[in-house]
Formats: C-alpha cells, structure tokens, sequence
C-alpha cells in the first residue's frame, strides 16, 4: 500500500492567524491568483489572518479552520481590492472552505498531473503569495496520508491525500496554493510540522472539490462590538 500516515496529532500546527468594491479585475495569472482572508472569530474581538487562491470563475479556496465559528469574513484580491465572500462549502473533516467571490474571475487552476508516489520525492515545488511569507520556494519531501482531528470536534479524527513538504510557513500562510514548476497545483497549505524545523503539510489538490456542499452551522452569541479593518494601502472598512 502506497499511502504512508501520517498522525496529525503529533506534529501538526494549523495556521490562520496573524461583498465586494472597486470593479471586476480578471484574475487570471499565477501572480493573481493568491488573495488573502481577514477573519473575526466569534470567540474575540481580535482578528485573524489566513491565505487563499482563486481556482476558478468565482471561487476561492481555503482551509475551513480558518472560517470555522466566524462571525465576518473578507478576501482582499491581488490587486488590494476587498471582497464579501458567500461561504459554499466548509468541509471540516478535510479542513477545506470555498468562497464564493462574484468579482473574482479566472481560468481554471490547472492541476499538476498525476504520478506515482515515488516520483514526488525531491519534486521542487513553490507556495504562491503566502498572506505571511510571500511566494516561497518548497520541495516536496514525499506524498502522505494524513490524519487529522476533524476541525471543531478533538474526538474524531480523519484522513486525506497529502504531501509533507519541506517549507516553512508563518501564521496566515494557511490556505496558500502549492505549484509546481509548470504553475499547475499541487495543494494547499494548511499547517507546520510541531516536531521538525521547516516542514509544512498541504492537503493534495485531488482533494478539493468546489461545488456546494457541506456548510455546518454555528452561533456566535453577543457581539464584541469589533469589526474587520482592512487595509489596501491605508484603513478601509469593507461596506455592507
């Protein structure tokens, strides 16, 4: 059996920490494809930050743990412009969310061709505009499977195709696509190894689905009375 586990509980950090305005820009780049997401958790009034990528027209991927129990969510675009997204799919069991974004339009993200598990290894890969850290440089270290606690539930546990990749990412990293050297993708990042310097896990791209699907419901209870503060340049409050 190909497949290799790899025991999340023991060496995972997740990282997501850290309606739309001004016209319709196609996205249709490497470079443009990265935006990032301003989150207000229902649990504080401090925000938090975390990365993302169009996949196609109109929709951006991310992780789910950084949507999960949100009270406001916002994707500021590559060209600095901020979005209200409509959540179409928050799969916590393969920590996975799309967004819906109308003003985001883009030719399919291609996805890097399938090979046998042996071939990843010392395969150069690259992390496009981390929220955090930028476009980085990774190689993949070998393809996994990864087994997780399902986001919001500590007693279940799931399991996913994956790759451990030797880059080390920052909070507001997770989220960002991971490419190869054709620009295709690979996956997506989505945490830090706990236990080794400089190696970060990413869920495989085969993994993704971006139809409507699963969307749990939760409540937030009284408000802090915060709202996001988005900047593009200067203070923006994002309208509506």
């Amino acid at each position: 059996m190909w497949w290799r586990s790899v025991a999340a509980l023991f060496g995972l950090a997740l990282f997501a920490f850290g309606g739309s305005q001004l016209g319709e820009p196609w996205v249709t780049q490497p470079e443009q494809r990265p935006v990032a997401i301003a989150v207000l958790p229902c649990s504080t009034a401090k925000q938090s930050t975390s990365s993302g990528f169009v996949v196609d027209d109109r929709t951006v991927v991310t992780v789910a743990h950084a949507i999960f129990e949100s009270r406001d969510v916002a994707v500021r675009d590559a060209f600095g412009r901020w979005h209200r997204p409509v959540i179409v799919r928050l799969d916590l069991d393969t920590d996975l969310a799309v967004l819906h974004v109308a003003a985001l339009r883009a030719v399919e993200f291609e996805r890097s061709a399938a090979r046998p598990t042996s071939d990843w290894e010392a395969t150069p890969a690259t992390m496009l505009g981390g929220a955090a850290s930028g476009t980085l440089d990774a190689e993949i270290v070998r393809r996994v499977r990864i087994v997780t606690e399902v986001v919001g539930d500590r007693d279940r546990t799931s399991s996913r195709s994956g790759f451990e990749v030797a880059l080390d990412i920052a909070p507001g990293d997770s989220g960002a696509a991971l490419v190869d050297d054709g620009d295709a993708l690979i996956g997506l990042v989505f945490a830090r190894s706990t236990r080794r310097e400089a190696i970060t896990w990413a869920t495989a791209a085969d993994e993704i689905e971006t139809g409507s699907g699963q969307l749990p419901a939760w409540e937030c209870g009284p408000s802090f009375g915060a709202e996001l503060e988005l900047r593009a340049g200067g203070p923006t409050r994002l309208a509506g």
